[in-house]
């Protein structure tokens, strides 16, 4: 619905995108719901954030930033720096552990009409009921706030995407291990890009999947 509504900001795209390594990349209107480990909902986004910067909107606020958040949302940059940085944003703590997936779309749906979800205070007992009611309408609204707009200390902490390689734009992973393109140079994990175990072997040669395309 958002989608929909929204056409000038880029993102909001089919969570399970991420599976596949399929996410398109966000500009510096973008906004988007990832799953965390099949298990939590939290919002990102580049609206009002700094260059290079995606902020993370998490209705858990306590949590760290995982290593599958920056995963997608290296993903969601594909800058071609070296340094790219995520901050995590203060936002309305969720009351138990089950509302997360309302929260992340009730603060994708502020930061889409122009507002944002650091001073926003939602009234928990009435989102799944205002969810419902805009799929039956086919359009979503704001959900419903508990009175005006609170301040908060906007950035909690932020964390550094230091030397970036690959499609999903991260750091090297010491649990796998790594092939440069023989054509582009640059360095790709080997789940990532699914590179054949001859490369590892020295039998073959790697060539990315951007620069087969070119070639082609």
């Amino acid at each position: 619905m958002l989608q929909r509504q929204f056409k000038l900001i880029s993102g909001l795209q089919p969570p399970y995108l991420e599976q596949h390594n399929q996410f398109k990349k966000i500009t510096t209107n973008g906004v988007q719901v990832i799953n965390e480990n099949r298990n939590h909902w939290v919002c990102v986004s580049t609206i009002g954030s700094l260059p290079n910067t995606i902020d993370v909107y998490n209705s858990m606020t306590k949590s760290k930033i995982s290593a599958h958040i920056m995963k997608q949302c290296g993903e969601l940059l594909r800058s071609k720096r070296k340094h790219d940085t995520i901050r995590s944003m203060a936002c309305q703590p969720q009351v138990g552990g089950s509302d997360c997936g309302l929260y992340a779309i009730a603060n994708a749906t502020e930061l889409c009409f122009g507002g944002s979800p650091c001073s926003a205070m939602y009234i928990q007992d009435a989102m799944r009921n205002h969810f419902l009611s805009c799929i039956v309408q086919k359009k979503i609204t704001p959900f419903p706030r508990a009175g005006e707009s609170i301040k908060r200390e906007e950035v909690i902490f932020t964390k550094e995407l230091n030397i970036l390689y690959c499609l999903c734009r991260l750091p090297e992973d010491k649990r796998q291990c790594m092939a440069e393109c023989s054509q582009c140079h640059e360095w790709y994990h080997s789940k990532c890009a699914q590179i054949p175990k001859e490369v590892f072997n020295k039998k073959i040669t790697f060539s990315c999947l951007q620069c087969k395309v070119a070639k082609a």
